[in-house]
């Protein structure tokens, strides 16, 4: 069971599309970073690595200091220790337009859904609106 500290400015989704005044650009990139440090320790870093398959704004935790958490783990998968690579079939509005019209599979991100979150941090938007 994850332990989650108290998060008072509720998920990521709530601050960037709230009606407060807008994430200063140092707080946003704190966000990001974090975001993708804590993905780094899921998937590379716990004794038995995680992959989450629901990375997006909903998910994502703010406490008192814009500390990101990622949570919602009902989708998430072990990935087995022999295994170095997971293929993920993500809905076709996980991925940007670039890698929609990318002439390799292979060029594809590893996490598609994470590729988004920092244009939504950045920009403080839905996905759809940056599409």
């Amino acid at each position: 069971m994850p332990d989650y500290m108290f998060s008072p400015h509720g998920s990521l989704a709530s601050v960037l599309h709230g009606t407060k005044e807008p994430l200063k650009w140092k707080v946003r990139f704190k966000i990001a970073l974090g975001i993708a440090e804590g993905l780094l320790y899921l998937h590379e870093g716990c004794h038995r690595r995680i992959i989450h398959r629901d990375i997006k704004a909903s998910n994502i935790l703010l406490t008192e200091d814009y500390q990101p958490q990622i949570s919602d783990f009902g989708l998430a998968k072990w990935l087995p220790d022999k295994l170095t690579h997971y293929v993920a079939r993500p809905s076709p509005s996980s991925w940007l337009p670039l890698l929609w019209f990318s002439p390799s599979p292979s060029r594809a991100r590893p996490c598609p859904k994470f590729s988004r979150q920092p244009l939504c941090v950045f920009h403080g938007r839905h996905p759809p609106h940056l599409l």
